[in-house]
């Protein structure tokens, strides 16, 4: 993914200044989001997931013609 994609990701999900973050802070921050943690800077605790958190891919997984192993 580039950041482009990342970045409308982050802003789906309520992420604040995703414009001003780098790749690695865009996929840490979205991968957080989706378990459930709250954006930095939000008050109060998340809400429970729906359904138990999946196993997370390697982020090499998530680039575009990664090698995996």
């Amino acid at each position: 993914m580039v950041v482009a994609e990342l970045q409308q990701i982050a802003a789906a999900l309520g992420i604040k200044g995703a414009a001003r973050m780098r790749k690695a802070q865009l996929i840490e921050l979205i991968r957080d989001a989706q378990d459930g943690a709250p954006p930095p800077g939000h008050a109060g605790s998340p809400l429970p997931p729906l359904h138990p958190p999946s196993p997370r891919p390697p982020l090499l997984a998530l680039l575009p013609g990664a090698k995996r192993s």
